[in-house]
């Protein structure tokens, strides 16, 4: 009966269309293959994922058998906006076509209004 060996680790990289990635675990960089996330129910890693594996050898090396555990961290909460400075009004994005231009409803006038702003305004007053 072979021993498993069970290790904890940070994935470094995984790439969906290659179908495999390394896991960093202790100094070296452990292969991962998609069908080891296959057998765990998962389609994709992401990068700083801690991954709790078992190792088994083969003829290129040390390399991941299973997927025992996922943990993935917590994203950071966005900032919170700054209050609008004197002058400064808050709205709020109805729309936007990427090249033309961007509706905005500004709620201290009416929350029924929009303000049209073209993007060479926009444009012309970020380059300043």
């Amino acid at each position: 009966m072979t021993e498993i060996n069970v290790k904890e680790g940070e994935l470094v990289w995984y790439n969906e269309r290659k179908g495999y990635g390394f896991v960093k675990i202790d100094d070296t960089e452990v292969f991962l293959h998609r069908s080891t996330l296959d057998r765990f129910g998962l389609v994709r890693l992401l990068k700083g994922d801690r991954v709790t594996v078992s190792l088994t050898v083969n003829e290129h090396g040390e390399v991941i058998q299973d997927l025992l555990r996922v943990d993935r961290p917590v994203n950071p909460a966005p900032p919170a906006a700054s209050e609008p400075a004197d002058g400064e009004m808050r709205a709020v994005v109805k729309f936007s076509m990427t090249f033309v231009a961007m509706a905005l409803s500004p709620p201290r006038i009416s929350p029924k209004m929009c303000l049209f702003i073209h993007a060479c305004s926009m444009i012309v007053d970020f380059i300043r």
